[in-house]
């Protein structure tokens, strides 16, 4: 006879399981779209342990990219050599944990760059560079302009090696990630469980209502920390009444998302703004989600305007002030590792924004313009 399970006590351990994949306890065998990246990582620190090469390098990528999880991966793919385990030692200088010194990962590395005289970040390109001893120097940071933060005695010790990280996820590939954070290990206790639940969730990533609002979560942002955020209310509705993730907790979860931020900063935009919404709206879609920058954007205003006498039209610098506003409010970002030297009328942006949220708040929009409604509707002029 099968053991007796406390079905409250079994919805609390799945929910812990899952709560600690979610909250960045979790470090995953193989991280989704980043392999060049982990092999150059693995190499790196390799080559010092078997042969007391010393190496520096700065890991950069845009926040919520991914930069901890693959160092914590490619360390972990490292100690998997006995050899390596035995000698390797680290530090983490965030005001974390602290021992023997061979690995330094220097989280934040911007933030290293603005003490007095960079002394810290001197010190230990010297050494690397010297060869007093073997080490290897890993900065995590999500400025990509940080080597204009480096003064030039400590640049001048840098090796100048850089990794850069971008979101490349197909779609495929973030279904893959949502899959993997959602199935359960099999240490989990109970096996049949686990086989049951990980067969829920291959059918639940099947579903087509599921596909479709996770193509809207990755049209609006391929971030793994939204898609994080994303899982975690349905996990928390699991219950000994409900021990299995439901399709409607997804699509509450997306509407709480959606309505919590994009939708509630649409309706208190300015006509003006709407009308650059809708213009990057349009040229997405024309471009096949290609980035876009402000003088594309206002060039494809200023069609719309000029066809419509009704509509004012704004000078070019009020209209920058909208576009920069759009900006400030998250509804278009940079694209990840544009340069910040490029003039800001050229730097490449993307929409935030997904068709559908739009035209939901334009149908409730007060006062819009029947022609920027029609505008919005209709393909581009």
């Amino acid at each position: 006879m099968a053991p007796f399970v406390d079905p409250i006590e079994m919805a609390d351990q799945v929910q812990t399981a899952l709560r600690e994949r979610l909250g960045q306890c979790w470090v995953p065998e193989a991280p989704i779209g980043f392999k060049e990246e982990k092999q150059q990582i693995t190499d790196l620190v390799k080559r010092t342990i078997n042969f007391g090469e010393s190496n520096s390098v700065l890991l950069i990528g845009a926040r919520g990219i991914g930069k901890t999880m693959l160092l914590k991966n490619a360390l972990k793919e490292v100690k998997k050599d006995k050899n390596v385990h035995q000698n390797l030692m680290e530090v983490y200088l965030s005001g974390g944990q602290h021992s023997k010194p061979i690995l330094f990962i220097l989280d934040e590395f911007d933030l290293f760059a603005q003490h007095r005289n960079q002394t810290l970040l001197y010190n230990l390109f010297d050494i690397a560079q010297s060869a007093q001893a073997p080490i290897t120097i890993i900065g995590v940071t999500c400025r990509f302009d940080v080597m204009e933060l480096l003064e030039k005695r400590v640049k001048s010790r840098f090796s100048h090696r850089q990794i850069l990280l971008f979101n490349k996820l197909s779609f495929k590939e973030y279904t893959e990630v949502f899959k993997k954070y959602l199935k359960l290990p099999k240490t989990f206790p109970d096996s049949k469980f686990v086989s049951k639940w990980n067969d829920s969730i291959e059918k639940l990533c099947q579903d087509g209502t599921i596909q479709d609002v996770l193509k809207r979560q990755y049209s609006i942002d391929k971030d793994i920390r939204r898609l994080q955020t994303f899982m975690m209310g349905p996990i928390c509705n699991l219950s000994s009444t409900q021990p299995f993730l439901q399709v409607s907790d997804f699509i509450d979860s997306f509407k709480r998302m959606s309505t919590d931020s994009k939708s509630s900063i649409l309706h208190g935009l300015s006509i003006l703004e709407l009308s650059l919404v809708i213009a990057m709206k349009h040229l997405t879609e024309l471009y096949d989600g290609e980035p876009f920058n402000f003088e594309i954007v206002y060039n494809e205003y200023l069609r719309f305007s000029q066809q419509k006498s009704s509509l004012q039209i704004f000078e070019k610098s009020v209209v920058l002030k909208a576009f920069e506003h759009l900006q400030n409010v998250e509804l278009i970002k940079p694209l990840d590792g544009s340069c910040t030297r490029v003039q800001k009328e050229y730097r490449p942006m993307t929409l935030l924004v997904h068709p559908m949220q739009l035209k939901e708040v334009l149908q409730k929009f007060p006062s819009c313009p029947i022609e920027v409604k029609h505008w919005a509707t209709t393909s581009v002029i």
